[in-house]
């Protein structure tokens, strides 16, 4: 598998509801992931799927005019809710890795339909 460190996101966007019990407990999270040192004039607060959280409106696609993969979502977290967005572009050694692993996929539908005709 070809790992692309050069590929970055054409767009990045991440909204966080402004509300008190959401910060106050994402930065709880971010204390007990060690993201905040007391040393630290910066805090950071800490939004994870793996918390009490569910999606919304998840939507994962290819735009082939750009050649982007789009991420969309809304995870609802602490009675609150951040939306995220991200378009990758898709350099040609992934989409290379991409059709290799499909083809294998393709392979092996293709014998078990066969199989069983």
């Amino acid at each position: 598998m070809a790992v692309d460190n050069e590929t970055k996101p054409s767009y990045l966007s991440i909204a966080i509801m402004d509300d008190v019990e959401l910060l106050k407990k994402s930065r709880k999270a971010a204390e007990e992931n060690s993201l905040n040192d007391n040393d630290e004039k910066q805090k950071w607060i800490y939004l994870n799927s793996d918390e009490d959280a569910t999606t919304d409106g998840v939507e994962f696609y290819f735009e082939p005019n750009d050649n982007e993969l789009n991420i969309t979502c809304s995870l609802n977290i602490y009675g609150g809710r951040a939306d995220i967005t991200i378009n990758i572009p898709l350099s040609d050694a992934v989409l290379i890795d991409i059709l290799e692993h499909n083809i294998k996929r393709l392979n092996k539908l293709k014998t078990v339909l066969e199989a069983i005709r």
